[in-house]
Formats: structure tokens, sequence, C-alpha cells
């Protein structure tokens, strides 16, 4: 990762994300890599939703644009609790101050209450400090 991106690599991002689901977003990258997670509403199935994931950036596009792709869970708590295996695949652009914005395709497997394929898409930003 370039000097322009050392703002979010140093520190922690809190922000929106909005989309399926909306509601609060943190980052904390780890090198180049970074753990993402989520407490968020989903209009889709009701419910409140968190989910943590981890994801591996790949920075062929330039230190300011990393794509990824990551590995994660989420719960879901409503009428139903539900239990979904995620595999977000999303590009980040990162400004120079210590801001970002994100867009990402969400895969998932919901185990609970049900097997069954999902998939969630939402963009958002962090500041980080």
């Amino acid at each position: 990762m370039g000097l322009s991106a050392s703002a979010q690599q140093d520190g922690l991002g809190l922000g929106v994300i909005i989309g399926e689901p909306t509601g609060l977003s943190v980052k904390k990258f780890v090198g180049d890599d970074a753990f993402s997670a989520a407490a968020a509403w989903s209009v889709k199935y009701d419910y409140f939703y968190v989910h943590l994931d981890y994801l591996k950036h790949n920075y062929f596009l330039g230190d300011q644009l990393p794509v990824y792709i990551g590995l994660g869970g989420a719960l879901g708590f409503g009428k139903d609790m539900a239990v979904t295996a995620r595999v977000p695949l999303g590009i980040s652009y990162l400004f120079r101050g210590p801001f970002d914005v994100f867009f990402e395709v969400v895969p998932g497997l919901r185990i609970i209450p049900e097997t069954d394929f999902d998939v969630m898409g939402a963009g958002g930003f962090h500041f980080y400090f």
C-alpha cells in the first residue's frame, strides 16, 4: 500500500453502509488486508443484522483503488435467527485524506433457518481516525 492510503492503513474507519443492509460500518486495516464489520437493518429480511468479514485487498489498479475479496459471516435477528456465510467482492477508493468510499456485491449461503443462496449489495464510506 502506498503513502496515499496511510491514514486508512493506520486508523480505524467508522462510517455507513447503504443498500442491503443499511447501517453503521467499521473497517480496520491489518497491513494490506482488513477486517470489516457492520451493524445494520436488512429491509429484504426485515431484521437486525451484523456481519464480520476478512478482506484481502489487491492494488493492481493503483494505491488508491484496491479491489477486494473476503470471507465472513453474518447473523440476522428477527422473527427467526439467520446465519449466513459471506464472500464480499468489492472496490474502494482511498482518498488522500482520512476517507474512503466502497461498493460491494456479496454472494452468500444462508445456513440457518434454511439453506439458501443469497446476494446482497451496498455502498458506503468510512472516516478514519
